[in-house]
């Protein structure tokens, strides 16, 4: 069913977002190790922290109108 595909996307989409924000908090953890670059790190973990709280915000709208994309769906 569209419905299934539609999800399915969703949680694929977040979590490509997962894997990119832990991989930049290991590039973070890494300079971070050097002791090097304190403005590259900062930014790197406010930048995964945001995207982070927007890929569960993308995921709980998506099951949170699942019923009204299934209504939309039976329009079309």
């Amino acid at each position: 069913m569209i419905i299934e595909v539609i999800i399915g996307r969703v949680g694929e989409a977040s979590n490509t977002i997962y894997k990119t924000t832990g991989a930049m908090r290991n590039v973070s953890s890494s300079l971070r190790e050097v002791g090097t670059l304190t403005e590259a790190t900062a930014f790197l973990n406010t930048t995964s922290l945001k995207l982070d709280a927007q890929a569960a915000d993308i995921e709980r709208q998506a099951y949170g109108n699942r019923q009204l994309i299934v209504k939309g769906l039976k329009l079309v």
